[in-house]
This record gives structure tokens, C-alpha cells and sequence, in this order.
């Protein structure tokens, strides 16, 4: 049971990331229209995201470019 759960956690990974990150800028540009004041905690936290969301499009892009080279 938990390998599956670890198994679908593993394949829609990239896609749980890039919703996290997405959501997140979009609620920071959000504050940043109604002129709430934005600390710099949030700012750290955007770009750890960004720099997972980049981590894991770049490992997903190489998997898929190694699959390839395989098959052919």
C-alpha cells in the first residue's frame, strides 16, 4: 500500500511542484496588488520554490531525454 502511494507521489511530482510554485506567486502577486506589505520571509520562500520547480523540471527533462536515447 505505502509503495503505491510512493509510486504515484514519485510520477506526479513535477506536477505537485509546479502547482505549489504557481499558486504561491500568484498569491504573492496578489498581496502585492492589494498593497499589503510583503515580508522577506516570503520572498526566501519563492525562491526556494522557484529553485525546486527548476530542479524538478530539469530532472524530469533529463529522464525523458535519457528514456529516448534508450529506445532509439
Amino acid at each position: 500500500m505505502i509503495n503505491k502511494i510512493l509510486y504515484n507521489l514519485y510520477h506526479n511530482l513535477q506536477s505537485i511542484i509546479t502547482w505549489i510554485f504557481w499558486g504561491y506567486v500568484s498569491v504573492l502577486l496578489s498581496l502585492y496588488l492589494v498593497n499589503i506589505e510583503l515580508n522577506t520571509y516570503l520572498f526566501v520562500i519563492l525562491f526556494f520554490l522557484f529553485g525546486l520547480w527548476i530542479g524538478s523540471c530539469l530532472s524530469y527533462w533529463l529522464r525523458s531525454e535519457l528514456k529516448d536515447r534508450d529506445l532509439e
